[in-house]
């Protein structure tokens, strides 16, 4: 089945998220999933939160920023946060950067 995507509202310039349109209590589960795109020469947000977290880059490469700690991260790669973990990544590529991202918390 495939599930429609809505775009959240950030109100961040050069960042927009999308999440599917299927409330995660109606499945009965913890884990969270969006897709987020960064313009070129932005950076998100510094994000620290209880979930852990997955991100793997579709698209495009940045400079992810990780608890002090600059890496590159590029396509194909796989990201992981341990809960209360401050990220935060700037793209760095001449086009869009994509991120699928998955959270959760233990229960």
């Amino acid at each position: 089945m495939k599930i429609p995507m809505s775009e959240i509202n950030l109100s961040l310039d050069g960042i927009k998220m999308l999440v599917p349109m299927l409330g995660l209590e109606k499945l009965g589960t913890n884990i969270g999933v969006s897709k987020f795109s960064v313009d070129k020469n932005t950076c998100t947000p510094v994000d620290v939160h209880d979930d852990h977290e997955i991100w793997f880059i579709h698209e495009g490469e940045g400079l992810l920023t990780l608890d002090g700690e600059d890496k590159i991260a590029r396509m194909g790669d796989f990201l992981y946060f341990k809960p209360n973990s401050k990220h935060t990544i700037l793209n760095t590529s001449s086009s869009q950067l994509c991120i699928i991202s998955i959270w959760w918390i233990n229960a």
